[in-house]
């Protein structure tokens, strides 16, 4: 399965990104990864996640975006981002379609936010442990402009 766990800086909440065909395996394939939340931020398909086979609860969450330019990414990465800070020891998988731009820009909003790095930091960061990592350029524009205006407060 194509998952890869990012860095989190020592943190107790792990973060993984992937694809939507490897996020639909957790269902069937549970321990997997031992998976307790997944995100998903594409604009299509929506797994409604409630118990697997091992009847193990599975939190899921549906923030709708396209992987555009011009699509508006700071409102749906910022309630990401609440969830990944507030899910305590837990294991949290955000995915997209292809696991590429939506999935990895919300992650690198996360650990822009969280940890205080650059988003030339921040993507290097994860591209360590997802090398496909690649946000298209709106995305990257709107990274940059929200890290301009926090270091200017």
């Amino acid at each position: 399965m194509n998952v890869n766990e990012i860095n989190n800086f020592g943190t107790e909440t792990r973060v993984f990104i992937s694809d939507f065909f490897t996020a639909n395996q957790f269902i069937n394939h549970p321990d997997q990864h031992d998976i307790d939340i997944i995100i998903n931020v594409e604009s299509g398909a929506h797994i409604l996640f409630g118990q697997n086979e091992s009847n193990k609860a599975i939190e899921s969450h549906h923030f709708p975006m396209l992987d555009s330019e011009t699509e508006e990414l700071l409102s749906n990465a910022a309630q990401v981002s609440a969830i990944i800070e507030g899910a305590g020891n837990k294991k949290v998988l955000v995915h997209c379609w292809a696991g590429v731009s939506r999935s990895v820009a919300c992650v690198v909003f996360y650990q822009m936010k969280n940890f205080l790095l650059t988003y030339e930091q921040a993507l290097e960061n994860v591209k360590a442990c997802r090398p496909v990592a690649n946000p298209n350029e709106g995305f990257v524009n709107q990274l940059k402009q929200w890290y301009s205006t926090q270091k200017s407060i």
